[in-house]
């Protein structure tokens, strides 16, 4: 009776697992994996930033920062092509953003760039390349909308070690600027981003040491802070949810990227790839690219937004499996012993080189 007992348990964990493999394969399928992208050429991959309108371009700064050598181009994933938008061989230069239809993205020139007439925010159109000087200084991003700009201004107080960082919000219809952020000793803002209702902002503010992430709403300028520890960088909220992906290091650890909702709960550890930084969402919110040390990688994101769309931020894909022993019977139970969770990634990738 104990052998049979034994071999019925044998086979019975022989076919949950067969049937947990052939799910995970099923749904790898389904959903597909990975794409690196790698940086072949010369300058360097630094910065990417997915267009809000076309899921196959990507805007990318490559360049050697300090070494007088840039390159702005959007990346075709489509044709694997690139469009140069914008270079130098004597200067510095980096992409900010994209306007909202996707048209037009900004970019910072530094002064010496001879490329250009003098240095500041230049705006390109994507379709002809044409350039038009937008200003001297403080980072700007549209809300989704496209009714508002968001741009911050960081003055070094004189004898001072102090930065003042103002966090303002311009009205484009009615042109009214009003300050939303302001505090005289924070060292520096490290990125912030809109909702995709363009009700509210998430920034980083901190020093090179320590940064934490906040969320703004803009009529009630209620303020929630949502991490507590290491440094918590260049946020970015999803297109499709309430959703931010952001850079985090912590106890000297390589950088990572998490994501978190706007309330700070369900911080999920997405990338232990190591030196991750500046993710990006695709238009649909689906899909969460981010560079590496070689370039970078686009990652679908279909297990993790299903973790997060759950009210107690659980996996949805989760099989408790029980087995009990009671007067010689095996009794298979699916309550709570053993865990496991379905990964719908798929290790396969693909890689393109640029």
């Amino acid at each position: 009776m104990k052998q049979l007992e034994s071999i019925l348990k044998t086979i019975l964990i022989f076919v949950v697992c067969w049937g947990l493999v052939t799910a995970c394969n099923k749904q790898q399928e389904k959903y597909g994996g990975q794409t690196f992208i790698t940086s072949l050429g010369d300058p360097p991959v630094e910065f990417i930033i997915w267009s809000p309108v076309d899921q196959n371009q990507i805007l990318v700064t490559a360049s050697e920062i300090g070494q007088g050598r840039a390159e702005i181009y959007i990346l075709d994933l489509s044709t694997n092509k690139k469009d140069v938008l914008a270079q130098t061989e004597n200067g510095d230069m980096w992409a900010e953003t994209w306007l909202p239809d996707g048209k037009k993205i900004l970019i910072f020139v530094s002064p010496d760039t001879v490329e250009f007439e003098k240095g500041g925010y230049w705006l390109i159109d994507t379709s002809n390349h044409s350039l038009e000087f937008f200003g001297e200084s403080g980072r700007q991003i549209w809300s989704p909308n496209g009714r508002m700009i968001a741009t911050y201004i960081v003055d070094q107080k004189p004898g001072t070690n102090f930065r003042e960082v103002k966090l303002h919000l311009l009205d484009i219809r009615t042109n009214t600027d009003e300050i939303i952020y302001e505090d005289a000793g924070t060292q520096m803002l490290f990125g912030f981003s809109w909702s995709p209702d363009s009700e509210n902002l998430v920034y980083s503010v901190g020093d090179y040491t320590s940064s934490n992430l906040y969320v703004v709403n803009i009529k009630t300028k209620a303020l929630t802070k949502i991490t507590f520890d290491g440094s918590n960088d260049v946020p970015v909220w999803s297109p499709s949810r309430n959703i931010i992906a952001y850079a985090k290091v912590h106890n000297g650890l390589a950088p990572s990227i998490h994501l978190v909702r706007p309330d700070g709960s369900c911080d999920i550890k997405l990338s232990t790839l190591g030196d991750a930084r500046s993710p990006t969402w695709s238009p649909d919110g689906g899909k969460l690219a981010f560079g590496l040390q070689m370039g970078f990688i686009i990652w679908r994101l279909t297990k993790y937004l299903a973790r997060m769309d759950t009210k107690l931020c659980v996996p949805k894909f989760l099989i408790r499996l029980k087995i009990l022993y009671y007067q010689r019977r095996l009794i298979v139970s699916l309550t709570s012993i053993f865990y496991i969770e379905l990964s719908l990634e798929s290790t396969n990738t693909r890689q393109l080189n640029i």
